[in-house]
């Protein structure tokens, strides 16, 4: 059994929430690969 402090629970719980609103709303990117990723990061 691990435990962990409720306010890093906290945190996590709003960190995926942001990133499911984002995700939502087109912010944030979603990949089907890690090739398609690295092919994104690589444009840069």
């Amino acid at each position: 059994m691990t435990a962990y402090p409720k306010k890093y629970l906290n945190d996590l719980r709003d960190e995926i929430g942001e990133v499911k609103a984002n995700i939502a709303s087109g912010k944030q990117p979603v990949f089907d690969s890690a090739d398609a990723l690295f092919d994104k990061l690589e444009e840069k």
